[in-house]
């Protein structure tokens, strides 16, 4: 008889373990796998393989010499940033005396390096010195300080590279499938990046803000844009090749962010396991369905992102050399991660929060250490937030001296909001509350919040899409069995998290990472920022692209338990991979659709930019045709007032507009006005020479605007009603739809009491100003297009006299 050890005891029940593992991953997939592909395939057709059968030879298109000739200057352009930010960097590092080998070098460097371009921009900005010049300048004096350390560092990463080539780690086939299939999600992000920006919030302002700013050369206060005054790191880098005529550059921009990002999240993976775990952790943040598309926009959350995981790193490795560190080593640790976490405010307000996460997990993490008295920590733990908000004060100092609140356009019962009315507020935050039927939320008891708490993995990855107008079902909260038509029917939820499909295995291998306790502090820090980010998420707005921080904070623990899942078993690896394979075929047929996206022909100059602008994309054509329109026969100085269009990007001529969220000109101009006459001399004071209308924009957000225009008392406190009933939409979706029609009639009657409204209309359809130009989208719909009009009596006046 053999008697076993307890050591042969631990690794029996060690194996059992496993062995439940892999049969729950194998179950899960079998469940929530087909559910996915049923929701995602049947129902919204997630993955058009029709498209990918019928255009994939385009790709080949990206193989011609005008690839390269019409893309290296941007190319070349962006290399010299990254060695300029580099460069930066390093000389940030060295200043403070931090040393550590075990952060990777570009991932580190460079985005510290290009936050110091950033903040010099802001400065040249405040200063009324903005120009090509100015920026030509800067980089040169920049290349000059830091050439030396390229040359010492290019040395030193061609010893990593044959060290790396020389490795004895051995990489089997199937890390090297991992790699390839991490190069495919890259590749497709860099191509998409080369596109021309067709993206709402960059068109509407993360790249229309900073071409105002070089228009003006410097900062201008931009009343009818509110995001133009948010924390503005990212967008101050885009002035860079929007300076030099490089449209692409913010899209390069913020594809470099997703490079460092998977970097930063290899590295977190490979020091919780090893460099399997580190692959895998990239795997599944660049093959989720969205990012790579997401990561080549000329948004920000990548950059956000980065700045978040590059907090984290060094807050971990702060946090573990609290016992054995010396005070100085700790005290820079401190100063840089203060940094980190300042420079994640400096993208975005809500990272506010996690400057307390930071400054929490250094003061208590551990605390039964002897090593370091508490005090010890609580200095530290104030060095951090200390020198983060240094970091982030300019923006927030900038607000306080401009507008009177920091803070703007939020905290404005505290603080005084110019420009940012009482229904700019309650729009603003009723708007981010359809977001995952938030608004409904805040109106449940309290069980049912935890419920819709518990099930938001779920509805996240299942039932994705956006909330539609049209649809009068908001099923709650997976959905609800109803009768109809004579039979039973389920009808999913349709709650709007954004369309921003998330990719099955991340709701797959949830459980199996929750049930894991066998871990290290290191991995409880990651699963707390991670939960802490998520709560932040749910609780604010429910847009899936905003969840990226949590995803990359949570990936290297995804990578660890899947490394551990395949680790041996072949049959966990094909279900592994048919999962990740379905998410990335996701990306590819969206890259294929044609009339849609398709950036193989605009890239390889099979379809010009302007084509592409205007015939091609679906996004905002009708407004380019009016560009075009306005570049071939107007002046540049011909002032242009923009009513129904929120995405000015492409206007070749000054212009006075709003976004979205801010009133209409126009329709602030008709509230002081009771005649055509008088707001047609309203356009004269103002030297308006053209209006343009959009009509289709003004359709598709009809029922918004109508809101919009009504005077805004009248208008808060029917947006306030209609918040109100957003329980009621979700829960009893027929009884909404007898308020609704009821709502609709008082709506109406409101308009025909307001004066304002006849005014527009005879402005607008009355046939006051010269219609120069028409595009008809639908030419069986005269209201279905965009039409500009020339206001030119005055103008010849003017022109008269000089």
């Amino acid at each position: 008889m053999v008697h076993s050890s307890p050591q042969n005891k631990r690794y029996s029940y060690g194996c059992a373990i496993s062995r439940h593992k892999s049969f729950l991953f194998v179950l899960l997939c079998l469940l929530v796998f087909p559910a996915y592909v049923y929701h995602n395939q049947i129902r919204v057709n997630l993955v058009r393989w029709d498209a990918i059968y019928a255009n994939w030879p385009s790709i080949f298109y990206l193989f011609r010499p005008y690839t390269v000739y019409a893309h290296v200057f941007d190319l070349v352009f962006i290399l010299f940033m990254a060695f300029i930010g580099y460069g930066l960097g390093v000389l940030l590092l060295r200043w403070i005396g931090y040393e550590n080998v075990s952060l990777p070098s570009v991932a580190l460097a460079i985005p510290f390096g290009w936050a110091i371009l950033s903040y010099v921009l802001f400065f040249l900005a405040l200063s009324q010195i903005l120009n090509r010049m100015t920026i030509a300048l800067i980089f040169a004096l920049f290349l000059w300080a830091s050439y030396r350390i390229l040359i010492e560092k290019w040395k030193e990463l061609i010893r990593h590279w044959r060290a790396w080539r020389n490795r004895e780690e051995k990489r089997t086939h199937e890390l090297w499938i991992y790699i390839l299939l991490i190069a495919v999600a890259v590749f497709f992000a860099f191509v998409s990046s080369l596109m021309p920006p067709t993206q709402s919030d960059g068109l509407r302002y993360h790249v229309t803000v900073p071409k105002l700013y070089l228009q003006h050369g410097g900062f201008v206060f931009l009343p009818n844009i509110a995001f133009s005054n948010f924390p503005f790191l990212i967008e101050y880098l885009f002035l860079i090749p929007l300076a030099f005529d490089s449209i692409s550059g913010p899209k390069l921009i913020h594809f470099c962010y997703f490079l460092f990002t998977l970097i930063l999240v290899y590295r977190l993976g490979k020091a919780i396991g090893n460099t399997k775990t580190g692959v895998l952790a990239a795997l599944l943040l660049a093959t989720t369905p969205f990012v790579p598309i997401f990561a080549s926009w000329s948004f920000i959350e990548f950059g956000l992102t980065c700045y978040m995981v590059l907090g984290l790193t060094i807050c971990v490795e702060l946090v573990e050399r609290l016992r054995d560190g010396k005070w100085e080593s700790l005290r820079k640790s401190a100063i840089l991660l203060g940094i980190a976490a300042g420079l994640a405010v400096s993208c975005k307000y809500t990272a506010l929060t996690i400057l307390f996460f930071f400054a929490g997990a250094v003061c208590l993490a551990w605390i039964r250490r002897v090593d370091h008295s508490i005090w010890r920590r609580v200095k530290l733990a104030g060095i951090v937030l200390a020198v983060a908000g240094i970091t982030a004060s300019p923006w927030f100092v900038k607000n306080a001296i401009l507008l009177g609140n920091p803070l703007y356009p939020f905290a404005r019962n505290t603080f005084p909001t110019p420009h940012w009315s009482e229904f700019n507020a309650t729009f603003f935050s009723y708007h981010a509350g359809i977001k995952g039927n938030l608004n409904a939320v805040r109106q449940l008891p309290i069980v049912e919040k935890v419920v819709d708490f518990l099930t938001l993995p779920i509805r996240i990855t299942l039932f994705h899409g956006d909330r539609r107008e049209t649809d009068l079902f908001g099923a709650w909260p997976l959905g609800e069995i109803t009768f109809l038509h004579g039979q039973f029917a389920w009808l999913p939820p349709d709650e709007g998290f954004g369309s921003w499909p998330l990719g099955a295995i991340w709701l797959i291998l949830l459980p199996l990472i929750l049930l894991d306790l066998r871990w290290n502090r290191r991995m409880r820090l990651h699963l707390l920022f991670g939960a802490f980010l998520f709560l932040l998420w749910a609780y604010t707005y429910r847009d899936t692209r905003f969840l990226l921080p949590s995803l990359a904070v949570i990936a290297p623990l995804y990578g660890k338990t899947a490394a551990a899942l395949l680790e041996k078993r072949p049959g966990n690896r094909c279900l592994f991979l048919v999962v990740i394979l379905y998410g990335l075929s996701a990306t590819t047929g969206l890259l294929f659709m044609p009339r849609t996206y398709e950036p193989w022909l605009v890239v390889s100059g099979k379809v010009s930019k302007d084509d592409y602008l205007e015939r091609v994309t679906r996004f905002e054509h009708e407004p380019n045709q009016a560009f075009r329109f306005l570049r071939e026969n107007t002046k540049k100085d011909d002032l242009v007032l923009l009513h129904g269009i929120d995405q000015p990007f492409y206007c070749p001529n000054r212009f006075i507009g709003a976004d979205w969220f801010n009133t209409d000109p126009l329709i602030a101009w008709s509230w002081e006005s009771m005649t055509v006459e008088q707001l047609v001399s309203r356009l004269r004071e103002e030297g308006i020479r053209y209006v343009v209308h959009d009509y289709g924009k003004i359709r598709q957000y009809f029922f918004y605007y109508r809101l919009f225009r009504l005077p805004p008392a009248k208008g808060t406190a029917l947006l306030r009603e209609f918040v109100g009933m957003e329980r009621t939409r979700v829960r009893f979706p027929y009884l909404y739809l007898e308020w609704q029609n009821r709502f609709q009639q008082r709506l109406a009657m409101e308009e025909d009491n307001s004066p304002n409204i006849k005014v527009l209309h005879g402005l607008l359809e009355g046939r006051t100003l010269n219609e120069v130009f028409r595009y008809d989208k639908n030419p069986t719909d005269p209201h279905d297009g965009i039409v500009i009009m020339e206001a030119p009596s005055w103008f010849k006046d003017e022109e008269v006299l000089n």
